[in-house]
């Protein structure tokens, strides 16, 4: 994994500096920014007290423009810091890269490198609806893609993701490839219709020395149909099938399985507000390495109370349950709450909001409930020039 992280850091440089002075006349637009926050938990990670979280987060972005290549470049580095909780505190970061080239009229070419060290906290509620425990991980991901317009209509593109994934502990490492192919065709001026094929393979790490091994293929179909000028629908359907060996804890297995895909929305978008609706339904992969089925369903809706403020509501569900092979498991995850910024300056701007999570396991009938509210203030400081000339 070092190797990888010093690999991803060399890329990142290398390039940046390479469109920084390959050609005079780029655009260039550096913009450091700086958000601060206090947040107040009644049960932090479900552990029966309350206790104030305070962040800092400064971040980075750097986009170089020329008329057929972007760059975009951002790094992040976040800082937690609990007022009793002191085992909680924790510092996280990432760095993206992408890359966006026009090769020709038709053909357009994307990249992208990220690397992250995060925590389990609070994302595998997000992911998979439970709650873990406090462990490190660190993420490499590099991905590519060719989209090519056939037609006027029609485009067609080839995908390929390379993802690295290790935990400091306790859970399962893993690493994949993913390769796809899709193709669009814009029936009318109101519905687009899409496919896909995909197939990929990723190998796991268990702790006491046992191996997986999973392997699918698949394809799906969809569209995305704009009823109105305000709403409109989107809607897919897939199915995949896969083989998943597993040689770990005396289970030595071969399963092999099939499943479908599934996910419907909505959106809307008024003169002063916009939202969306969105139910899915996948398979995906559990920290302890179970497979899971997973169902999430994603409400927002924001509204702008004055030219400067904008109220934001949200609400998601998160559903999985194992296939019981390596660990029996059934939860749900409920969130929800709202928000409200206002810009004191063009480059400032101050949050506040509440949310509510309620965590429950499905097989004892367990539930847990917690409330949050929050201030932020976000500041920006953008600054534009062009290479080769005055600032």
């Amino acid at each position: 994994m070092r190797r990888l992280v010093a690999t991803t850091i060399l890329t990142l440089v290398t390039v940046a500096c390479l469109a920084g002075t390959a050609h005079a006349g780029r655009r260039v637009l550096f913009t450091p920014s700086l958000h601060l926050g206090a947040t107040y938990n009644d049960d932090v990670q479900y552990l029966g007290k309350g206790d104030m979280e305070f962040t800092a987060n400064p971040r980075l972005k750097l986009e170089i423009d020329s008329e057929r290549t972007q760059h975009t470049i951002t790094a992040n580095l976040t800082r937690y810091k609990y007022g009793d909780i002191a085992e909680l505190d924790r510092t996280e970061t990432d760095i993206t890269l992408d890359t966006i080239y026009a090769a020709t009229e038709r053909l357009t070419l994307s990249s992208n490198v990220s690397y992250s060290t995060d925590y389990t906290l609070g994302k595998s509620e997000e992911e998979l609806g439970i709650v873990a425990d406090k462990v490190r991980r660190g993420s490499l991901s590099l991905g590519g893609r060719a989209a090519y317009m056939l037609t006027e209509r029609t485009q067609v593109g080839l995908s390929f993701n390379h993802f690295d994934r290790q935990y400091a502990e306790e859970y399962v490492d893993s690493s994949g490839n993913t390769l796809s192919g899709d193709i669009s065709w814009a029936a009318t001026e109101r519905l687009t219709l899409l496919g896909s094929l995909t197939t990929s393979e990723y190998d796991s790490q268990f702790n006491d020395g046992g191996t997986g091994n999973f392997n699918s293929y698949g394809g799906s179909v969809g569209f995305d149909y704009q009823l109105t000028e305000i709403w409109g629908l989107t809607g897919s359907y897939g199915h995949q099938w896969y083989t998943n060996k597993l040689d770990t804890g005396g289970i030595d297995r071969t399963i092999s399985e099939d499943g479908s895909t599934f996910e419907l929305g909505v959106d809307w978008e008024y003169e002063r507000s916009k939202g969306h609706l969105k139910y899915g339904r996948d398979t995906t992969s559990g920290l302890t390495g179970s497979t899971l089925d997973r169902d999430r369903l994603e409400f927002y809706h924001q509204y702008e109370t004055t030219e400067r403020s904008l109220l934001e509501l949200r609400a998601s569900m998160t559903q999985t349950e194992s296939d019981g092979v390596l660990s029996t498991s059934k939860s749900r995850n409920l969130n929800y709450g709202a928000s409200w910024w206002y810009d004191m300056t063009e480059d400032h701007r101050f949050w506040i909001g509440w949310s509510h999570s309620t965590n429950e396991n499905l097989i004892n009938n367990k539930d847990r409930d917690r409330n949050s509210y929050f201030v932020r203030f976000d500041f920006t400081f953008p600054d534009e020039w062009t290479l080769g000339g005055a600032r």
